[in-house]
Order: structure tokens, then C-alpha cells, then sequence
């Protein structure tokens, strides 16, 4: 196999496009929202090394945080801070978030039944990661409001060169 052959791979068995935000921003994409939908956690943070990075890794312009904790919560068991301690972190993350005109859509793997976890019982198989897409997908394009003009007729015109080549 040649390296371009070889899927990219996150961690835990998911590749990098089925994970949620990867096929969020995809279906976005395809409804005209002119949007892109990063991930910026990091493997093995607690709730409290995630609201010490909200200002720096949150940009300036950004509308939505989908704000993941299942991670957070239970790396936080493992580094000896109590869910007391969890909780003010993430309502003071959110709090935070909300100063600044973001709105903030909280998100649990932990809420998913099994049958959408990894044998390891807590990381998210691809169907979990689509799965959490698609409950998401309501809220945030009522957030977005319709997407613009400008971004069907983009979707439009793209559609109508494939099928005019085809």
C-alpha cells in the first residue's frame, strides 16, 4: 500500500472523518451552512486543564461550542478532582463561553447507549460519533438560522457542474 491508501485513523479505532464533528460539519455543509466545525479537545484533559485552555482555544468569531465533557469527567476520577470540582469547571467554562456571545450546546458520550461504545466501554464507535451528529444537527442549525443565500446558490452552481460534466 502506498501512504495516500492507508485511511487516516484518530484514536480509538475512529477515522478523522467519522468522527462527530468531522461528519457534523459535513451535513452542514450539504444543507448551504458555510461552516466549519474543529475539534479542539485533547486526549486525556480533566474538566479543570479544559477550562484553563477555553480562552486560547476557543477563537475570537466562533458562534458554537459543542461542549464535550464525557472525556473530561472521567479523566477527572483518574487525576483525584471530585465531580463537585467537574461541575463548577464546566459551569465555569460555559459561563465563560457565554460572555463572549457563544452559544454552548453540551454534549455526553456517557448518555449513549452501549451498543455505540468500543469494547473498552467508554470511547465511541462510528455509528456512536454519527449518532451524536445527528442529535446535535437540530439545535445547532436552529442556532445557524437558514443558511445564506449565497451559500445555496454556491451549492446550486456546484451541483449543476457535476451533473453538466456527468
Amino acid at each position: 500500500l502506498l501512504p495516500g491508501d492507508i485511511p487516516e485513523v484518530g484514536r480509538w479505532n475512529v477515522a478523522a472523518g467519522e468522527a462527530f464533528a468531522a461528519q457534523l460539519q459535513s451535513i452542514l455543509r450539504e444543507r448551504g451552512y458555510n461552516v466549519r466545525v474543529l475539534n479542539r479537545g485533547i486526549y486525556g484533559n480533566t474538566t479543570t486543564d479544559m477550562r484553563n485552555r477555553v480562552d486560547t482555544d476557543i477563537p475570537d468569531g466562533t458562534t458554537i461550542v459543542i461542549l464535550d465533557v464525557s472525556g473530561g469527567i472521567f479523566n477527572d476520577k483518574f487525576k483525584g478532582i471530585s465531580r463537585q470540582q467537574g461541575d463548577a469547571d464546566v459551569t465555569a467554562m460555559t459561563a465563560r463561553l457565554k460572555e463572549r456571545g457563544i452559544k454552548v450546546f453540551p454534549v455526553s458520550a456517557a448518555e449513549l447507549p452501549a451498543q455505540y461504545h468500543q469494547q473498552d466501554g467508554i470511547h465511541l464507535t462510528p455509528e456512536g460519533h454519527k449518532l451524536i451528529a445527528a442529535r446535535l444537527l437540530p439545535q445547532i442549525t436552529e442556532a445557524l438560522g437558514p443558511p445564506s443565500v449565497a451559500a445555496h446558490e454556491t451549492v446550486r452552481q456546484a451541483c449543476y457542474a457535476d451533473a453538466k460534466r456527468l
